[in-house]
């Protein structure tokens, strides 16, 4: 008798459909993965954005504050470093930054020396979602965290 070899080279129809099936419950698996961690990467990118602008924004303030005597020279200063008046209360001051847009300041003068200060960051121009928020009290004209000063 003879003996016929086959090649076999090649896949199966089956084979295939086999290996796409099994590629495409993995893909469907982690597809959800991937787009929750790059949501989440822009999340934290904002939040950090955020974070920063506002502590140089309070870093700003607390250097601004040292350096005044008095509530109306501070009111000038801001405005000079680039802060747009945008009310202004009896005792409640709010600016906001001309360079950044979702920067809002408001200074409250709680008697005496000290001043609250109260930086808010926003995501973006609406002010509608507030990212960050640092408050603060300070003396006014006092240098040094103890209150050494000029």
């Amino acid at each position: 008798m003879f003996n016929v070899k086959r090649a076999e080279a090649g896949l199966t129809v089956v084979e295939v459909i086999l290996s796409l099936a099994i590629i495409g419950m993995i893909v469907v698996v982690f597809v959800p993965i991937f787009t929750m961690s790059a949501k989440t990467n822009e999340k934290s990118k904002v939040t950090l954005e955020a974070t920063y602008i506002g502590q140089k924004a309070m870093e700003e303030i607390y250097s601004l504050i040292s350096k005044s005597s008095s509530y109306e020279e501070l009111k000038g200063r801001l405005e000079a470093k680039g802060y747009d008046l945008i009310s202004d209360e009896d005792k409640e001051v709010v600016y906001e930054s001309k360079a950044k847009k979702y920067l809002t300041l408001k200074l409250k003068k709680e008697g005496g020396d000290l001043i609250r200060v109260l930086v808010r960051v926003y995501k973006d121009e609406t002010k509608e979602q507030l990212k960050a928020q640092y408050e603060s009290l300070y003396i006014l004209g006092r240098e040094g965290v103890f209150g050494e000063g000029q």
